[in-house]
């Protein structure tokens, strides 16, 4: 498994969307690993504002029920820790966007998503290879603003 080979950098869609988030959780931080992950946080959010918010339990293990189930939900970006290349791909292949190796406590990091300020190396898991190449896209952005 080549898990860091993927870090990405994810702006947020704009201010007045409506979208459906799915957070893994593991006590109160991004669980380290989806594929041991248990718990998911769904959130919904609207004009940058969270409007419901709930917990779900699962079993990452039996990947074709999680696809259904975040279906179920319309969940559009799934944020989590390492995750190997089956899920990732079973996953993705229901059109949700993936935001892996984010590590941290998981109301900050869904409160820096929601305020398009995400990438912040702090969020980054340890060894992402690509840290660097996210730091310049952080500062690059925030010298468009």
């Amino acid at each position: 498994m080549e898990w860091h080979k993927n870090c990405i950098y994810i702006k947020t869609k704009e201010a007045n969307l409506f979208m459906k988030l799915a957070l893994t959780v593991w006590e109160d931080r991004i669980s380290p690993v989806f594929d041991a992950a248990r718990k998911l946080m769904l959130v919904e959010v609207e004009n940058r504002v969270i409007t419901k918010k709930s917990y779900e339990r699962f079993d990452a293990t039996l990947s074709p029920r999680l696809t259904e189930k975040l279906s179920e939900f319309d969940i559009s970006v799934l944020i989590c820790g390492a995750i190997s290349a089956q899920p990732a791909q079973m996953i993705e292949a229901q059109g949700i966007k993936i935001i892996p190796f984010i590590a941290g406590n998981v109301e900050k990091v869904l409160a820096s998503y929601i305020k398009n300020d995400f990438v912040n190396s702090s969020f980054l898991m340890p060894g992402c290879e690509h840290k660097d190449s996210v730091k310049n896209k952080l500062s690059q952005r925030r010298q468009e603003k």
